[in-house]
């Protein structure tokens, strides 16, 4: 991905926006009017020669009208305008993008009409399309990227982002596992309910976790599990006050209990705080199980 003079010298812009801006819309815009104009979705929407020669442009309406079906939160998506949508819209409209781009190539030359036909290159054109919008997405400080696979995701804080994406202790147990890989999955997820979905099944992880001893109560599963973390005592003091304290904070917010007595979890930085504060604990259990066993 390009870097400009004032990320060379001062360093990036931090990736701490969730929110769309009018500057990141108006980039996407701007790029999607050169990719129709330049026929860079003709392959899925194709604009025929007069003469059924082959594929000369892209087919506008036939497209506008596809965006329009597919996300139908975008109004008026003919052309694309002012006001600037909201946030999971643009998004979905960046992976409908990636689904349809195409590089075109120009073949023949048709002199009577004056226009080249085109072939298409799938791979080059999504490759050039991500590399596009990461940079507008980067370059306004938005906490999205497209990914290999032609999904936006939400990074999470760069300092652990790639910790939580990569790290892989299995636990032995199926449901804890299952549970965890659904919690990570979620937090990279865009809409923040998915995402506060995520930490609900990290809490729920963690209770399956303090059961892993078998055939003793749960107190004494933990106790015993803490143990096998740390038998250094004031570090071991520290892992139980730890436990104990994010027992509390799950039960507490609205975490896995939502009566009206219960803390609403609204903040996207408090999100990140939790999920970073409970992940670390259960990584530090599980690997240090991993190395005992």
């Amino acid at each position: 991905m390009h870097t400009y003079f004032s990320d060379r010298e001062a360093g990036a812009r931090p990736r701490i926006e969730s929110e769309l801006t009018q500057g990141a819309w108006s980039g996407i815009v701007s790029y999607f009017d050169f990719l129709v104009e330049k026929a860079w979705f003709a392959n899925d929407f194709p604009e025929q020669c007069r003469d059924k020669r082959g594929v000369v442009a892209t087919k506008t309406a036939s497209l506008w009208g596809a965006i329009h079906g597919e996300i139908p939160a975008l109004n008026n998506p003919y052309p694309l305008s002012d006001p600037y949508p909201h946030t999971l819209t643009a998004l979905d409209l960046i992976e409908f993008g990636v689904l349809h781009v195409a590089q075109p190539i120009e073949t023949s030359y048709h002199d009577y009409y004056e226009h080249h036909h085109l072939e298409f290159d799938r791979a080059a054109g999504v490759k050039e399309y991500r590399e596009k919008i990461n940079l507008i997405l980067a370059r306004h400080g938005l906490i999205y990227e497209l990914n290999e696979k032609g999904k936006v995701v939400r990074l999470g804080s760069e300092v652990l982002r790639d910790r939580i994406s990569e790290t892989e202790l299995p636990s032995g147990d199926p449901l804890l596992d299952r549970l965890l890989g659904e919690a990570r999955q979620n937090y990279f997820d865009p809409d923040p309910a998915i995402r506060k979905n995520g930490v609900e099944k990290l809490w729920d992880a963690f209770e399956r976790l303090k059961t892993l001893e078998v055939d003793v109560k749960k107190d004494v599963s933990i106790s015993r599990i803490l143990e096998q973390t740390s038998k250094e005592p004031n570090f071991r003091a520290v892992l139980d006050a730890e436990s104990t304290a994010l027992t509390k904070i799950g039960n507490d917010f609205h975490i896995r209990h939502y009566e009206t007595n219960r803390t609403p979890l609204e903040d996207s930085f408090h999100v990140d705080y939790l999920f970073h504060r409970l992940f670390s604990l259960i990584e530090l259990i599980l690997w240090k199980r991993l190395k005992v066993t």
